[in-house]
């Protein structure tokens, strides 16, 4: 992380348990994914998985590709690392070496 971290917009984006599954299996798959799917185990907080689907393109990817921890072709259903994906590798690297201790719905 830089020098003068912006805290908040970083948290933000692993406060939801989509952003940080996806950016975590980012973390462990090696720069890029194209299984952009809700995945089976993923605590959803009641919403239905068509919703979550809905949420995850219109919200969750294109607020992870503007702060540029991914980069989302949308025609090729393709994440990869984004330009200040090293900016936030420190948390997932604590939350990925920390899964078997975290809280469910952690990772």
């Amino acid at each position: 992380m830089s020098k003068r971290t912006e805290w908040q917009p970083l948290l933000r984006c692993l406060e939801d348990p989509l952003r940080r599954r996806l950016l975590v299996e980012l973390l462990v798959e090696g720069q890029q994914t194209d299984d952009i799917d809700i995945p089976e185990d993923i605590e959803l907080g009641g919403q239905d998985r068509e919703t979550a689907r809905i949420e995850l393109e219109h919200v969750h990817l294109p607020l992870l590709d503007k702060r540029g921890y991914i980069e989302w072709d949308r025609d090729a259903d393709l994440v990869t690392e984004g330009p200040a994906f090293d900016e936030i590798r420190p948390l997932l690297d604590l939350i990925e070496s920390n899964r078997e201790t975290l809280p469910d719905g952690w990772r």
